[in-house]
């Protein structure tokens, strides 16, 4: 702050020059606005515009006391007369009317297109007469000049859109606002799969949801919907993406009867502009939903691999005990039930599920073919592997093991030679020749 102070409020030789022939408040109040003046290129509207560090240290430049600041006459002759010597010692005038309107112009043709920020345009205007050596007029005047700007250009531009659209295109987009935000027969079913003719207004407004394959389905509709417009692509071409994106939020929040009460221009920017930045965020909704159902579906992938690994790993335990449990009470009580003994004895019925489904898991496990071996079975016992593959071949297995030197798969089988064709010449007829 020390520093900011020092660079920019400073007084320089040629504005002491100026303050020869005054004193006390007037010196003080001369010297704030030739600064200010100077940084800024306006006068301060109002004694608090300017901070008091800054008048501080101006006072402390000139001699006078920080109080005298409150003396200085702020609507009086005074200032009205130093205001004019600034502006003639920095070469400045008084804006006019015809500035006015020049500078309402000049901004729709190089600012308003681009911004349509009220405080970004307000400094482009201000920093434009600053480069004329014109002197702004009250902020009320600029506030008005920069709302004529914006409206202009906005009008000139609703009618630029209003003429790139055909009459089938304006047919069409009343036809979309034609159903209010809480009709009966709009939208789509929750129970039907999603077409392009159902989705509504309503509809296009709506966030995809969830990812899952009924919104992939809903925002495709929704995308065909927005096609089925045939709006041009280069409708808006030009024009700030703030602006279009301005227009998008504005029709997000009203109703359809808003904008069915709209003009026709006003009518048919609002929902083209709405309709095309729909359509680039709903393209792009698809592609983020397919990427999170690809990485879903991966996802539930791994899990259920997870989970049949656990499964063939995982054992009833104290099998044994509950089939002897079984068999002991199965000689006891022969006429009876198996619901009534047999269950009792073995745990339960999940008990016995269970070591049912680990059996089928280890005869599937067991009657797997050997991958190297092209799927031809060999005649050796479930013990035995594959001598050159290592894989557990499929067939039914015998009575007795194989050792594995005597396993021969059908990957380790030489492959046999092409018979050459025709007779090979004898030593003779080598030797003849």
């Amino acid at each position: 702050m020390p520093e900011e102070l020092i660079e920019q409020w400073t007084l320089l030789p040629r504005d002491l020059a100026l303050l020869a022939n005054k004193a006390g408040p007037t010196r003080l109040g001369f010297s704030v606005l030739l600064l200010y003046f100077q940084r800024e290129g306006r006068f301060p509207e109002h004694r608090h515009d300017v901070p008091r560090p800054v008048v501080a240290h101006v006072a402390a430049q000139v001699g006078v006391p920080y109080e005298d600041w409150v003396r200085y006459d702020w609507g009086g002759r005074s200032i009205k007369y130093h205001r004019a010597q600034i502006r003639e010692a920095l070469g400045y005038r008084e804006a006019t009317v015809q500035d006015g309107d020049d500078l309402a112009a000049w901004l729709v043709e190089h600012v308003a297109a681009g911004e349509q920020n009220d405080d970004t345009v307000l400094a482009a205007a201000y920093h434009r007469l600053r480069h004329l050596t014109i002197e702004p007029p009250t902020a009320e005047r600029m506030g008005r000049s920069v709302r004529s700007a914006l409206h202009t250009h906005e009008t000139a531009l609703q009618r630029r859109v209003l003429a790139g659209l055909s009459p089938t295109h304006l047919a069409a987009l009343d036809e979309l606002i034609a159903a209010d935000d809480d009709g009966a027969g709009a939208g789509i079913g929750a129970a039907e799969r999603p077409s392009a003719a159902r989705v509504s207004f309503v509809d296009l407004k709506a966030d995809a949801g969830r990812p899952s394959l009924d919104s992939v389905f809903r925002e495709v509709a929704k995308l065909q919907r927005l096609r089925a417009l045939g709006l041009p692509a280069d409708l808006f071409a030009g024009v700030s993406p703030k602006l279009v994106r301005r227009y998008h939020s504005r029709v997000a929040t009203e109703s359809t009867g808003e904008l069915r009460r709209h003009p026709l221009p006003v009518r048919a920017t609002l929902v083209s502009a709405f309709c095309l930045v729909r359509l680039r965020e709903i393209t792009d909704t698809l592609a983020d939903l397919l990427i999170q159902l690809v990485h879903k579906i991966g996802v539930r992938a791994k899990k259920k691999a997870d989970k049949a690994l656990f499964d063939d790993f995982k054992r009833v335990a104290g099998k044994a005990g509950i089939l002897y449990h079984m068999a002991e009470a199965s000689l006891e009580h022969p006429d009876d039930r198996v619901c009534d003994v047999v269950w009792p004895a073995a745990g339960g019925e999940q008990n016995l599920r269970d070591i049912v489904r680990e059996q089928r898991r280890r005869a599937r496990s067991t009657g797997r073919r050997c991958i190297r071996c092209c799927g031809h079975p060999m005649a050796i016992t479930t013990a035995a592997c594959c001598p050159c593959c290592w894989r557990r071949c499929a067939s039914a297995p015998t009575t007795r093991p194989i050792a594995r030197s005597s396993a021969r798969c059908a990957c380790s089988r030489p492959t046999p030679r092409a018979k050459p064709t025709g007779t090979p010449p004898t030593r003779t007829s080598r030797s003849m020749a």
